[in-house]
């Protein structure tokens, strides 16, 4: 949209600087709006929080494509875009300078909350666990441990942490042993395809993906009204950390 300067007015007694509406017109403001909207989007694909500058570059990033030279290099046209990045209804982090939007929020602290909620339905039988350790030949008590906090864990969630080279794939090998034998189907998913491969052949899985096509395959499966889960099923993330929400 060319930037067409609004009719003439008279400053308000107030002040002699006008309005961004009188100088640049609604027209743009509403779109400038809209730009901003789409940055939060596109942001928030890849982060679960940023700064009011990582908004305000992606949002001009965004105003380059669609917008004349005339309109970007207006005098005040950044201005009205820090005006609505201020604006845009977002959620600062404490006390910190990051902000989120209501909805990243509370999926955060869904999941923080489903992490943390005591269930017994996903503790395995001991027997069963300790043929999976037992079936390691050379499996050290750090990997013992790992294993027996993934498979007798009151938690819905375990997080295993460990250095390259830590042994986490020959680790996964027991989980994956001691679920599948306690009637669990057991799948792999990492942030890039290759990885996913990776992590399929060294822990022995039957499948492993992409995130990015397990989440669009529960999207099919929630679209058609069908249950992706068809039992029990255990979800290893490899390089869990990486993952956005």
């Amino acid at each position: 949209m060319a930037f067409k300067p609004a009719a003439p007015t008279t400053p308000s007694p107030l002040t002699d600087r006008p309005s961004l509406e009188e100088v640049l017109g609604l027209d743009l403001l509403t779109q400038v709006d809209r730009l901003v909207r789409d940055a939060v989007k596109s942001t928030m694909r890849s982060n679960a929080y940023f700064s009011e500058n990582q908004l305000t570059r992606a949002t001009l990033k965004a105003c380059q494509k669609e917008l004349p030279q005339e309109t970007l290099e207006h005098v005040r046209f950044r201005e009205a875009v820090e005006t609505a990045v201020r604006k845009f209804p977002l959620v600062q982090l404490g006390h910190s300078p990051m902000l989120t939007t209501n909805r990243m929020l509370m999926m955060e602290q869904r999941i923080l909350d489903l992490g943390a909620e005591d269930t017994q339905d996903h503790v395995l039988a001991d027997a069963i666990v300790q043929k999976a350790i037992a079936g390691k030949k050379g499996i050290s008590e750090e990997q013992t441990n790992a294993v027996l906090a993934a498979c007798c864990t009151s938690r819905n969630i375990t997080v295993i942490e460990g250095t390259a080279g830590a042994g986490k794939s020959f680790t996964m090998e027991a989980v994956r042993e001691a679920y599948e034998e306690s009637g669990y189907e057991v799948m792999g998913t990492a942030l890039g395809w290759n990885a996913a491969k990776v992590l399929e052949e060294s822990a022995g899985l039957k499948k492993s993906v992409a995130i990015a096509g397990f989440v669009n395959n529960l999207r099919k499966a929630r679209e058609a009204g069908t249950e992706f889960f068809q039992g029990p099923m255990l979800i290893i993330v490899d390089e869990a950390g990486m993952v956005c929400s």
